[in-house]
C-alpha cells in the first residue's frame, strides 16, 4: 500500500517537474544542455521513487525538445530500476 502511494506520488511529481523544465524552452526550440546539478539529483530521487514510470515520463516528455536530458534521465531510471531489483533479490536471498 505505502509502496503504491510512493510510486504514484513519484510519477505525479516527475510529470509536474518535467513540464516545468520543458516550459523553459522557447516554443519550437531545442535545448542540447545535459542534466546538471540539482536536475540530476531530482531525476535520481524520482527514479528511485518510481523507476520505470518516471523514466518514461522524462524520456517521452523531453525527447524532442531536450534530447540530452531525456537520454540521461532514461539511463538513470534504468540504473535505478536495476539497483532496486538487485536490492530486492539480495533481500529475498540473504535476509529472509
Amino acid at each position: 500500500m505505502i509502496r503504491n502511494i510512493i510510486i504514484i506520488a513519484g510519477a505525479i511529481v516527475a510529470y509536474i517537474w518535467m513540464k516545468r523544465v520543458k516550459s523553459g524552452v522557447p516554443t519550437g526550440g531545442v535545448n542540447q544542455d545535459p542534466l546538471v546539478g540539482i536536475e540530476r539529483v531530482y531525476v535520481w530521487l524520482l527514479s528511485f521513487a518510481s523507476p520505470l514510470i518516471a523514466g518514461a515520463i522524462f524520456y517521452y516528455g523531453w525527447k524532442k525538445i531536450l534530447p540530452k536530458k531525456a537520454s540521461s534521465a532514461n539511463g538513470i531510471s534504468w540504473i535505478a530500476a536495476f539497483l532496486i531489483f538487485a536490492a530486492y533479490i539480495g533481500y529475498v536471498y540473504f535476509v529472509r
